[in-house]
């Protein structure tokens, strides 16, 4: 069994702007909570309790993401998911007899 874990960082001028855009796109509008602009607030207070995480459940490690462009979110994963297969040495199996 292979377990990975990824935690995608936005920056708090990301956030914001993903936050504000829900405001201003009818595609995005769905998205939106009042409560969400009160909770980033909390920023700083986020980021400990997850240092603490990254620190106490560390077992597995995790792989830390920079997600504020979504095509380089995607290139990491993809990149970590593709070095794990690869060291599996997976082959297709043979024709039963």
């Amino acid at each position: 069994t292979h377990i990975l874990k990824f935690y995608l960082h936005i920056s708090r001028e990301e956030q914001q702007e993903r936050l504000t855009e829900r405001l201003k796109d009818p595609g995005k509008m769905w998205k939106y909570n009042e409560k969400d602009f009160e909770e980033a607030k909390f920023w700083d207070d986020y980021k400990k309790v997850y240092e603490d995480c990254f620190e106490h459940c560390n077992k597995t490690p995790w792989t830390i993401v920079p997600a504020d462009q979504n095509w380089y979110k995607e290139f990491i994963i993809a990149s970590t998911l593709y070095e794990l297969l690869k060291g599996l040495d997976m082959k297709f199996p043979g024709l039963k007899k």
